[in-house]
């Protein structure tokens, strides 16, 4: 749902995957936002309250648990940051599909945060994941601004607008609805 977006962020919602894919082809992946070098991104090293520590996932069902320990090399060999990301996502899928990337992946298909990290799910699939978050600094730090605001006590909503307001002029942003309430 677009409704109550500015004029000029709806068109460049519509215009966003065709924009992604000739940037991407013109100039690689740099052009986007996946090569984020901005303080804070994936390749800036930690930051926050679990600088340094490999995320470990604390109240996940057996399901994700079994994922989890069964997760691919891509994100077994990421830094503590992009795996903190991914075990985030893994565990809190009902928060980052609430928000939109702005890293260009919606050339790809991405819906929304949650598409970096973990593939669709139809019915009982076995949960998949997503190598794009594995190299794109924009996608991990979203998730992250997730993670430490809603420990800061802030609502989806507000998280939502911290997204939108720190990263809709990078790239093409999925298109995602916003959060109920």
């Amino acid at each position: 749902m677009t409704t109550g977006l500015p004029a000029a962020r709806r068109i460049r919602n519509l215009l966003g995957p065709w924009l992604a894919v000739v940037l991407l082809f013109s100039f690689g992946a740099g052009a986007a936002g996946c090569a984020s070098d901005r303080p804070g991104s994936a390749g800036a090293g930690p930051t926050g309250s679990h600088a340094g520590a490999t995320h470990m996932p604390g109240q996940m069902d057996a399901e994700r648990l079994a994922a989890w320990d069964a997760r691919p090399d891509f994100v077994r060999a990421a830094d503590a940051r992009t795996s903190s990301a991914y075990a985030y996502a893994l565990e809190y899928p009902d928060v980052v599909q609430w928000l939109p990337c702005y890293c260009g992946c919606v050339g790809m298909g991405h819906r929304s945060n949650m598409d970096c990290f973990l593939k669709p799910r139809e019915d009982r699939a076995p949960i998949a994941f997503e190598e794009h978050g594995s190299f794109c600094g924009v996608c991990v730090d979203t998730a992250l601004m997730a993670k430490r605001m809603l420990a800061e006590g802030k609502s989806l909503l507000q998280v939502r607008m911290a997204v939108d307001q720190e990263f809709g002029d990078l790239a093409p942003g999925t298109l995602t609805d916003l959060p109920p309430g």
